[in-house]
């Protein structure tokens, strides 16, 4: 490996180095080039690692963790540059096509966790066409998770697909957790193997971790109110209560109560609010009920909405939306952005005439409200409408009147020019 002649100040080398951060051909030139730049250009190379285990017939040469284990076992300075890792469509267990045995634990990750010491984030997608058959990953897998966030600072944790998953050891243990994303799997919506521990006063600690980021489904409501509950108890350091983001996707009717609390704890901090109602095939809650009263943020500056809207049908979904923006907005005036997704069922036929009489009485108060002096900070109305999957097959003529005739309920808005309205725009709001 070749020297400089001079030595270069090493904050000019990570100035020089940082800005290729994302490059990884011309860092692994640098990493080349002299001793001096080895370190900084490995770092980058190493602090996000994504390992896709995409394998349908779940059949391998060998584990697709093992060269990083491999890399890692050489050097305990190299795993301190993994800061981030991600674990794509990830199956337990293999085919080992070498040996034809069928490896059921995973014998190569729990070894490579061992050697991360500054990890600041964990994903770990279980793939779904393997989720939907097995009953997760083995207790000595989860194990070893466990181990490595205990051992590292992670604030941010990603689990997807998964069965069950110890959340109790989350609030007990993991003060540094920032952001979660927690998706169940259907085979673990009534699978939680814990209860909440015995309330423990010599235990009790002021010390805890604020949680900021939630990300939730309704599948993984049993575990998060497990959580939840578990955040209560004098020893937990683990809150929720300076919340700032809360997603939810889907949303049984057991799922408000937990959401009301979150919401509640959390009412001086909750700022962004994300609801998708359109993503699983369950029935809608009871809109009219106390309980999902009690659901909707008290001082939101953003909140996203995805309704299923049926036409000729009372939209107590809207009604819903407009009791808790009167209620939030007239205590705290933080309102910025509101976005609002109609999912609609493909028209049996194309007539126009009785398009969203429904909404006469709820858009009135609606477009009054919001475009009034309640609403100072509001910059940004968008309504989309979406059709998943057929909205291309719609003539062209009902395309343009169905947003031209929603936008004529809501004329307050429109000549403020703050309100925004789309067709066929799911993916571009939600990510669907």
């Amino acid at each position: 490996m070749p020297l400089l002649p001079r030595p270069i100040p090493s904050e000019i080398i990570d100035t020089i180095i940082d800005e290729l951060h994302d490059d990884t051909v011309n860092l692994k030139a640098c990493s080349l080039v002299t001793r001096q730049f080895t370190p900084r250009s490995q770092y980058h190379l190493l602090k996000s690692i994504t390992l896709d285990f995409w394998n349908p017939r779940r059949k391998r040469r060998h584990h697709k963790a093992q060269p990083l284990l491999d890399i890692l076992s050489k050097s305990d300075r190299l795993a301190g540059c993994i800061r981030h890792l991600t674990l794509l469509n990830y199956s337990e267990g293999f085919l080992d096509i070498r040996t034809g045995e069928f490896n059921r634990e995973d014998k190569v990750l729990p070894l490579l966790f061992k050697k991360l010491h500054k990890l600041h984030s964990f994903k770990l997608i279980i793939d779904e066409a393997t989720g939907s058959r097995s009953r997760g990953i083995s207790v000595s897998l989860t194990s070893a998770v466990v181990a490595m966030i205990q051992s590292n600072p992670v604030v941010e944790l990603t689990l997807k697909n998964l069965v069950d998953f110890p959340m109790t050891f989350l609030a007990l243990h993991c003060p540094e957790l920032k952001r979660l994303t927690f998706r169940g799997s259907i085979h673990g919506m009534d699978l939680v193997t814990e209860e909440v521990p015995a309330i423990d006063h010599k235990g009790a600690t002021n010390t805890k971790g604020y949680l900021r980021v939630l990300d939730i489904d309704c599948i993984s409501a049993p575990h998060i109110d497990l959580l939840y509950k578990t955040s209560q108890l004098p020893q937990s350091k683990l809150s929720f209560a300076h919340l700032q983001e809360l997603s939810l996707t889907g949303l049984h009717e057991n799922t408000v109560e937990l959401v009301s609390k979150v919401v509640t704890d959390a009412a001086d901090t909750l700022e962004q609010f994300t609801w998708d109602d359109a993503g699983y095939a369950t029935p809608a809650p009871n809109f009219r009920s106390h309980s999902m009263s009690l659901a909707f943020p008290y001082n939101p500056t953003s909140l996203k909405f995805a309704f299923r809207h049926y036409h000729n049908q009372i939209p107590h979904h809207l009604h819903w939306l407009s009791s808790g923006l009167e209620k939030a907005i007239t205590s705290t005036k933080r309102l910025k952005t509101l976005e609002i997704v109609f999912i609609l069922d493909f028209p049996y036929d194309f007539s126009t005439a009785t398009l969203w009489d429904e909404c006469d009485t709820w858009a009135s108060a609606f477009d009054a409200f919001l475009a009034g002096p309640a609403n100072p900070d509001l910059d940004n109305v968008t309504i989309c409408i979406a059709y998943p999957d057929k909205g291309s097959y719609l003539p062209p003529r009902y395309r343009t009147e169905i947003v031209t005739l929603l936008g004529k309920k809501l004329p307050l808005l429109m000549t403020k020019e703050v309100l925004r309205l789309d067709l066929n725009c799911l993916e571009m709001m939600f990510g669907s």
